[in-house]
């Protein structure tokens, strides 16, 4: 029974730790889209 609770752990330790680096590389990502892409300001008055 320890066993399976311990596996049980690790498996969701490995899917948390998984979404915080996808989190990382998105965030990473957005920064570096703005950076390449700036946004341009449109002032059709």
């Amino acid at each position: 029974m320890i066993n399976n609770v311990e596996a049980a752990l690790e498996i969701g330790a490995i899917g948390i730790v998984g979404i915080f680096i996808f989190m990382l590389i998105f965030y990473a990502a957005i920064k570096l889209i703005l950076k390449l892409f700036p946004e341009k300001e449109n002032k059709a008055e």
